[in-house]
């Protein structure tokens, strides 16, 4: 696994910086880099750069800067949750960074809950994921809103992946096809625990929303997030 750092930016090619003292100990006691290693260096918003270490201090490790990293060229999407819990809200918010979301919108809706995870620890959390996964822009997390609210923000492609009625000639539980394609930017709607409403589902659709099925069975939050931007993010 590609030993991951972040460093304040702006960052550039050639350049030479010491790591601050979390990431130089997670670097050199954690990752047991060496001098001579190669890693990645992430700025925690837009750029990445492949570096080398020359000093493989725990406390200020020092890093050259190589030739930098083009993250790959994905559609906008954005991904409105109904709020689960705090405890899947954060593994909402990994999996939605790592599956390569543009933006992340809470959503309220008659089966969501309350209150989600704390700023502080939703920081910790992307860190951790574009960490894991190498991506160097930062995952936007919108202010909460209401679904009827954000059913009406856009004029852009839009799916919804909640347990789906027979439509289009489809079987029962299943959806043919995944409707417009993606293009450029788009829009997926999830469910809480429990599902949303037939009157959300019914606003949903009338709002231009296409069913996006995910399979037979019903998902747990954070695992209807995954397949959701897997399966539109892939195609």
């Amino acid at each position: 696994m590609t030993i991951r750092v972040f460093a304040s930016g702006p960052l550039s090619a050639e350049q030479e910086l010491t790591l601050e003292p979390e990431e130089s100990h997670y670097a050199v006691r954690v990752r047991r880099a060496k001098a001579g290693d190669r890693l990645e260096v992430l700025d925690g918003h837009r750029e990445a750069f492949i570096g080398t270490v020359l000093e493989a201090s725990a406390r200020e490790a020092k890093i050259r800067l190589e030739a930098s990293v083009l993250p790959p060229a994905i559609p906008f999407l954005e991904i409105a949750v109904a709020k689960p819990d705090a405890k899947a809200a954060i593994e909402v918010l990994a999996r939605a960074c790592e599956g390569g979301a543009g933006r992340l919108t809470w959503i309220t809706s008659t089966r969501s809950q309350p209150h989600g995870p704390a700023l502080p620890r939703i920081e910790r959390v992307l860190r951790a994921a574009m960490r894991q996964c190498g991506r160097p822009t930062l995952l936007e997390v919108g202010p909460a809103t209401s679904l009827s609210e954000w059913l009406v923000a856009s004029h852009e492609p839009a799916w919804i992946a909640a347990p789906s009625r027979p439509s289009r000639g489809s079987a029962p539980g299943f959806v043919e096809g995944v409707g417009p394609k993606l293009g450029t930017a788009g829009r997926v709607l999830v469910g809480p625990e429990g599902g949303f409403t037939d009157e959300e589902v019914d606003a949903a659709v009338a709002a231009g929303f296409w069913p996006l099925c995910l399979g037979p069975w019903i998902l747990r939050t954070e695992v209807a997030v995954t397949a959701a931007l897997g399966r539109l993010l892939g195609l």
